[in-house]
């Protein structure tokens, strides 16, 4: 099966592909993320430690206009880290690298709503999509990576602090979407 997709989907697709599976999954999240978070923020804070008093917090400033400025922010990079990566393919080198630490990134989100999902025993924002979208996606991104002989397992060590520095990014631009949005009175 896989090489038939193999042969009916291009590299540059399956590069393509990347941006489009983070909407579709977001766009999962920003429809009910506001909404979901009002009505199970008591059962949140029941099974978050004290300790998290200020991811509480955050959570309390949530609004669907603020994540979806967020998602704006990291699309736009993940769109950039695309385009770079599909232009500088078979000369290797740092689009590659940074195609591949988003990739990660992506990959282990989908594991973060399962463990959220775990974690309050029920649905969560993104679970649905995690597991149709980003987990296949990310499995069949990696295959086919290794397959073309773009990847191996060095190229993943070297990816990591690329990954980090998404993710570091990524929280930022998630803070930068809460900027200015309102806050919930209590």
């Amino acid at each position: 099966m896989l090489d038939t997709l193999n042969r009916l989907i291009d590299l540059s697709t399956v590069f393509w592909l990347f941006p489009i599976c983070f909407m579709l999954h977001d766009f999962e999240e920003i429809v009910v993320v506001e909404g979901w978070l009002a009505r199970h923020r008591d059962h949140i804070r029941t099974i978050l430690p004290v300790k998290t008093l200020r991811l509480q917090q955050r959570l309390d400033s949530v609004t669907t206009l603020g994540f979806a400025r967020a998602v704006l922010l990291i699309f736009i990079l993940l769109s950039a880290v695309t385009f770079y990566a599909v232009q500088t393919l078979h000369s290797g080198g740092a689009g590659l690298l940074l195609f591949v630490g988003a990739l990660n990134v992506l990959f282990l989100n989908s594991f973060t709503h399962l463990g959220q999902s775990l974690l309050v025993r029920g649905y969560t924002p993104g679970v649905l999509t995690a597991v149709i979208v980003l987990l296949p996606y990310t499995l069949y991104a990696y295959q086919r990576l290794f397959a073309e002989a773009l990847l191996d397992w060095g190229a993943i060590g070297r990816s990591l602090p690329v990954t980090l520095g998404f993710l570091l990014l990524f929280g930022i631009a998630v803070s930068a979407g809460r900027t200015g949005t309102k806050k919930e009175e209590r």
